[in-house]
This record gives C-alpha cells, sequence and structure tokens, in this order.
C-alpha cells in the first residue's frame, strides 16, 4: 500500500513516553505509526528532523464571530492564532449571529463559517427559553445534524441579543 503523506524521524508524544518514529497519512487520515522502516512507501515525505509530533489540541468552547467588529476576535483570526498553539479543533458557541437553534439556523451560520477557519471546527447549538419554546423539534435536528454540544441559557442575556433564561421544566425537558 502507498500512502499520500509519511511524516519521518519525529519524536512521537504518548501518555506516558517519547518515541523516535513517523507517521503514515492516507486521504487525511493516520493509517500507521511507528519506525520509519516499518511504515508504508508513500508519494510524499516529511522529515520533521527530530521535532516533537503530538496530537492536536481540541478547544471545545471559543467565542469566535463571523466579523471582528462584533467581539474584536473573529473565527479567522482566532483559529489562526490557536493553530499557532497546537489546536486543531474548535466548538464554536452558538451565539455567532444568530443562535443555533435548529437546522435552518445552524445552516445559515455554517455558511457564513465555511472558508474563514484554519483549522476544523463544529458548531455548538443552543437553546433560549422562557417563551414558550417548543424543543422537542429543534434539539433532536441539532443532534441529528452532528453538533457536538448544545448550551441552554440559565439567565437573560443581554437585551440585545433576546436570550432569555429557560425554566426549570424546559432545562429538564433539554437534558
Amino acid at each position: 500500500m502507498k500512502v499520500d503523506l509519511k511524516l519521518v524521524d519525529g519524536k512521537l508524544l504518548f501518555p506516558t513516553t517519547i518515541i523516535q518514529g513517523g507517521l503514515a497519512i492516507n486521504n487525511g487520515k493516520i493509517v500507521a505509526v511507528g519506525k520509519e522502516s516499518a511504515l508504508p512507501e508513500s508519494n510524499r515525505t516529511i522529515d520533521l528532523k527530530g521535532k516533537l509530533l503530538m496530537p492536536g489540541v481540541i478547544d471545545a468552547h471559543v467565542h469566535l464571530s463571523t466579523s471582528s467588529k462584533r467581539n474584536g476576535e473573529d473565527i479567522t483570526s482566532g483559529t489562526a492564532v490557536a493553530s499557532v498553539g497546537g489546536v486543531t479543533f474548535t466548538g464554536i458557541m452558538p451565539q455567532i449571529e444568530v443562535l443555533t437553534k435548529n437546522r435552518d439556523t445552524l445552516q445559515k451560520n455554517k455558511e457564513r463559517c465555511i472558508g474563514k477557519s484554519y483549522i476544523d471546527f463544529n458548531l455548538l447549538g443552543g437553546f433560549s427559553g422562557g417563551e414558550g419554546n417548543d424543543f422537542s423539534k429543534d434539539i433532536p435536528e441539532l443532534w441529528e445534524e452532528g453538533v457536538i454540544a448544545i448550551k441552554g441559557y440559565m439567565h437573560n442575556h443581554r437585551p440585545h441579543r433576546k436570550l432569555k433564561a429557560s425554566y426549570d421544566g424546559e432545562m429538564l425537558w433539554a437534558l
């Protein structure tokens, strides 16, 4: 088997040790880890020259918007800085421009983010209560669409965002 990419001569970080070795990557996925002699042939090889090779960091709770005018840090600048620190995936909080509360708002917010991030991301869902909202359709839709978490607002938010605290019964149902 010939793979797309091979990283060689790295220091691989494991929970209890560091070993000299590399990775074989095919179609964007790691398919082998080990000494260079044990890795398959590749179309491209990168010599890490003894540098540390470690798993990417996940930051599952970031507040980024699609415009830096909103809160000072947008998706492009925030993910660029995160990538320098080893972050390879972020979970973007649900209040981007419109609360990510159902399939439609999730799709709109995704469209606002596509092409702006330097790293992988997922949008978190959210729900705002107190107004007789019926989450029985919205929350299952968000899970079906692949959100990784759903935030329930437990306090009244700034008035311009119109987010209301959820009643205890609403929180219980959502959970």
